[in-house]
């Protein structure tokens, strides 16, 4: 009697309609504050504020894109880091850990820094 009062598990694949067809796993962004889904396109013409108000996390070059149009000009972008102090670790060779980071965010460096204009005043941002 104990078993009819028990949950059982719904087993179903995320995405998968009766003709087939799938559905893309980025078209919907869950909201970590209230839980709400919203359109992924509506989010970003949003500026990945949520419609409960909060405001999800925007990479360096989305920052960027809302500067003015082309006025963006980056401030040393062929800086790159090195190791000069051979830095040791149990784990892993630190230049082979930058390079790899490089290539997974596709920016030299954790900073992006430059000038710029918003609506045609000037600024300097990083």
């Amino acid at each position: 009697m104990k078993e009819w009062f028990r949950r059982q598990p719904k087993h179903f694949t995320p995405g998968a309609r009766d003709n087939g067809q799938q559905i893309p796993d980025n078209m919907w962004v869950k909201c970590p504050s209230c839980g709400e889904l919203n359109y992924a396109k509506q989010l970003n013409d949003n500026l990945k504020v949520c419609k409960c108000g909060y405001h999800m996390r925007l990479s360096a070059r989305e920052w960027l894109g809302l500067l003015d149009a082309g006025s963006f000009v980056e401030d040393d972008a062929d800086l790159a880091p090195c190791d000069p102090l051979d830095f040791v670790s149990t784990k892993d060779v630190y230049v082979q850990k930058l390079v790899e980071n490089q290539d997974r965010t596709g920016l030299y460096d954790a900073l992006v820094s430059g000038h710029g204009t918003l609506d045609g005043s000037p600024l300097h941002v990083a």
